[in-house]
């Protein structure tokens, strides 16, 4: 594999800003979240501390709201320590298109395929596989709405836009997609509270959480890769994750009723992510296609 340039924020120069505003996106980012899950946490679902339905509406709106931290935090911190024209520089990235068609092959249908192949390799699980073709529309629209905007677009400028050419530049790739998981990972902590996200994966365990961690590391090293494989375009990054909550979601419909389904989705998209993070760090020999200085 061929090593390429490592995106800074497209075209911004990111030395002349200070050297807290990285860790005053993350504290944004938390805090912006954290403070609009905090009606699931305290709802009837959570620690039943408020007369909030595990259906109540309110609950799908702080969701919502909560999935766009990471950008709000990005747009914040750069307008506040870099200036507009960092602000923009950041939401061109939405714009770079101009890539391979091997990209967006890999990155939609691949990265979609992923949890679904490696679901076979779990004992027990290919016996309740069943493929109807009423699956295709519905995940077609989700990709296209919302997958794309809860999640995606919320999150990814400013975990991948914004956080990580600034830790690669400070600690390299590998360190960087270390922390930059473990920080994806935590930022979901608060929506363990909600059964109806929490109990696919394993519940509100200490296990669970853990699982969960560790699939947001391994997904991170791999989209490292790509990001810096593809010039540090945001739409890719975008597409990418919307095409992983779309895998995931694929993987509940087509194995429907498998005990993988109901307790741990996860382990599919763990285990086939795992090996494809550990197959980008030997061949590319931990650098992640980022160029060396």
């Amino acid at each position: 594999m061929t090593s390429n340039p490592s995106p800074t924020s497209h075209g911004t120069d990111t030395r002349t800003e200070p050297p807290h505003a990285l860790w005053m996106f993350f504290a944004l980012a938390f805090a912006f979240s954290w403070l609009l899950y905090l009606p699931i946490v305290l709802s009837d679902d959570g620690l039943g501390l408020l007369p909030i339905g595990k259906d109540s509406w309110l609950l799908d709106v702080c969701v919502i709201a909560g999935s766009f931290g990471p950008l709000v935090a990005a747009l914040v911190t750069l307008r506040t320590t870099a200036g507009r024209g960092a602000v923009r520089s950041l939401l061109r990235g939405l714009r770079s298109w101009r890539l391979p068609a091997r990209w967006y092959v890999l990155v939609i249908g691949g990265v979609l395929a992923v949890p679904v192949i490696a679901a076979f390799a779990i004992p027990g699980t290919a016996a309740h596989f069943t493929f109807s073709a009423d699956v295709v529309p519905s995940l077609v629209i989700m990709f296209l709405t919302v997958q794309l905007v809860i999640g995606a677009l919320g999150e990814e400028p400013g975990w991948r836009g914004y956080a990580l050419p600034r830790l690669q530049q400070r600690y390299g790739p590998l360190p960087a997609s270390l922390i930059l998981g473990l920080m994806w990972g935590g930022w979901h902590l608060p929506l363990f509270a909600s059964s109806a996200w929490a109990d696919p994966k394993g519940g509100a365990t200490p296990g669970a959480i853990v699982q969960f961690l560790l699939l947001t590391t391994v997904l991170t090293v791999f989209m490292t890769w790509v990001f810096n494989n593809t010039g540090g375009s945001l739409l890719i990054m975008v597409l990418l994750h919307d095409a992983f909550n779309s895998g995931m979601n694929a993987v509940s419909d087509l194995f429907d009723g498998s005990p993988m389904t109901r307790s741990y989705v996860l382990l599919p998209s763990m285990i086939g992510f795992g090996v494809l993070a550990v197959l980008v760090l030997l061949t590319t020999r931990a650098r992640l296609s980022q160029r060396r200085s």
